[in-house]
């Protein structure tokens, strides 16, 4: 099963964003993209990922609130 796309919602650095992605099983992804355009923000999500959520510290919501 290939991801095809993932939503990230509220992440400081990226806020809402939808990115259509091709990724595929048991294979390297890499992720390339000018600075400033979110990449470690992308992996702090994937590294707070849960079974059916994300789970951020207090510093790590988009411009410093949860209510975003």
């Amino acid at each position: 099963m290939n991801i095809i796309s993932v939503e990230i919602t509220n992440v400081k650095g990226i806020g809402n964003r939808l990115f259509q992605l091709d990724l595929q099983p048991n294979k390297p992804n890499i992720l390339v993209a000018p600075n400033g355009f979110g990449k470690s923000s992308f992996a702090l999500a994937f590294d707070r990922l849960k079974r059916d959520k994300i789970e951020l510290g207090d510093k790590e919501y988009f411009k410093g609130s949860s209510i975003n």
